[in-house]
């Protein structure tokens, strides 16, 4: 469970722990919070799929919960393989432009809409050209 740090709102934490939380039952994964990239960035998610030695996927998720956020500068750490923006149901839209507008052939970067019931549902799915991300291949 993701705990309250600095100055997150409670909608901020509440979105971390139904992400975590759905990528634990629907993939198997555990993803980590707030991790340290070499790169120097901090996503708010991320995990590396290695098997048998080789890197298979990187997911990288950012939260946006307010429209602000997609403008701050700020959390846009898109170096993953498969990349998600998750966002309330109030900011599908904004999301889907934004992408359109901002980072228009990036087709590596999803959409997760995280509804006020605590529901995950992928508006948006990541994708490597033809080829769909390992994660997605083997979801629980």
């Amino acid at each position: 469970m993701i705990k309250r740090k600095g100055h997150k709102t409670d909608k901020t934490v509440y979105i971390e722990n139904t992400i975590y939380k759905y990528f634990i039952d629907k993939y198997g994964i555990e993803l980590e919070h707030e991790f340290h990239m070499k790169n120097g960035n901090i996503p708010d998610f991320y995990k590396e799929i290695i098997i048998d030695g080789r890197k298979q996927d990187s997911i990288i998720v950012e939260i946006k919960q307010a429209a602000s956020d997609f403008y701050s500068g700020h959390g846009l750490n898109f170096a993953g393989m498969s990349n998600y923006i998750a966002v309330p149901t109030n900011l599908i839209g904004l999301a889907i432009e934004f992408l359109k507008d901002n980072f228009p052939y990036r087709q590596d970067i999803g959409i997760l809409e995280i509804t006020d019931s605590g529901l995950v549902r992928t508006i948006r799915y990541p994708k490597w050209g033809f080829f769909t991300p390992y994660h997605l291949l083997y979801a629980v």
